[in-house]
C-alpha cells in the first residue's frame, strides 16, 4: 500500500470513525482490498437500492391496459413527424 493510501484511509477512519471490525468484514465479504473502494463500493449499491425502492413505490401506480397497441401508437407519431 503506498503511503498516500494509508495515510488516506487514515484520515477517513479518524474522520468519520467507521468500526474497524465491521470494515474488516465487509472488506472480506466483498474481497475488497482498501478502505476507500470499500465505502465507495457501499455508497453505489446504497444509491442503488435507494432508486429500486423508488421504482417499486410505482408498483400498482401505472394502469396497465392490456389491449392497448404500443406499434400503432408509434406508426402514428412517425406519420406525424414526417409532415
Amino acid at each position: 500500500m503506498s503511503d498516500w493510501n494509508r495515510i488516506w484511509e487514515e484520515y477517513m477512519e479518524k474522520r468519520i470513525g467507521i468500526d474497524e471490525q465491521l470494515l474488516l468484514k465487509a472488506q472480506k465479504m466483498g474481497g475488497i482490498k482498501s478502505e476507500k473502494e470499500l465505502v465507495e463500493k457501499a455508497l453505489e449499491e446504497f444509491i442503488q437500492r435507494r432508486n429500486q425502492a423508488k421504482i417499486l413505490e410505482l408498483a400498482g401506480t401505472i394502469e396497465f391496459q392490456p389491449n392497448y397497441d404500443h406499434k400503432a401508437n408509434r406508426k402514428s407519431c412517425l406519420k406525424i413527424g414526417s409532415h
